[in-house]
């Protein structure tokens, strides 16, 4: 349907944002902001707009496919 999500966390994890963007939230925004960013942020999407925490969308971009050090690859492949 055409219904808006906003996706308001704790955990401001590229990861996170990633996933949350792909199954088709319209906005992603960590929960310690001031309530005037979130209310201004619902508007936006009311509107037909994205709405993404800018400090979370840099992390994203820069962070790459996987969050994960090669180490705590080969950590978590022996662990298994």
């Amino acid at each position: 349907p055409s219904t808006a999500v906003l996706m308001l966390t704790t955990f401001g994890r590229p990861g996170y944002l990633r996933r949350a963007m792909e199954a088709g939230a319209s906005g992603f925004l960590v929960k310690d902001g001031p309530a005037s960013e979130l209310a201004a942020a619902i508007r936006r999407i009311s509107a037909g707009e994205r709405v993404v925490d800018p400090q979370l969308a840099a992390a994203a971009l820069t962070a790459g496919e996987n969050p994960l050090t090669p180490r705590e690859r080969d950590v978590l492949r022996a662990a298994s």
